[in-house]
């Protein structure tokens, strides 16, 4: 292991990158930045599109070694309240029954529930993908 690879594995919540994501994740919920500022125009719900690319913004930065392709959140935006309303959402549904659909020919390749980087108590659902 070099000195790179162990200065990104101890990565903590006052990385500047972090603290970035989280300030407009922040901004975003309590109504001072629009959406689609952050992900762009033409999302069905887009508070619930950069709430979803924002949190794997914080969990990747937090997680260097361990990085996820997707996360889901409520459509509020919000992590979901509990692990087990996580896993009876639409989403986490889909993936048990291998239902859930990816672009490209990719195929799920792992999916589970985690806890959100927002130490606020709540979850998120995370998909890790490759090409077929």
């Amino acid at each position: 292991m070099t000195i790179q690879s162990v200065k990104q594995s101890i990565i903590t919540k006052d990385d500047p990158k972090f603290i970035a994501f989280k300030d407009d994740y922040d901004r975003m919920m309590n109504g001072q930045t629009k959406p689609s500022s952050i992900v762009g125009r033409g999302y069905k719900n887009p508070k619930q599109v950069a709430s979803q690319w924002l949190m794997r913004e914080m969990y990747n930065v937090l997680n260097v070694c361990n990085k996820v392709s997707q996360i889901h959140v409520a459509s509020s935006g919000k992590g979901f309240s509990s692990e087990s309303r996580a896993m009876q959402s639409k989403t986490y549904q889909s993936l048990v029954n291998g239902e859930y659909k990816l672009l490209n020919g990719c195929i799920v390749s792992g999916y589970g529930v985690l806890p959100t980087p927002l130490d606020n108590g709540s979850f998120m659902i995370y998909v890790e993908y490759q090409r077929a």
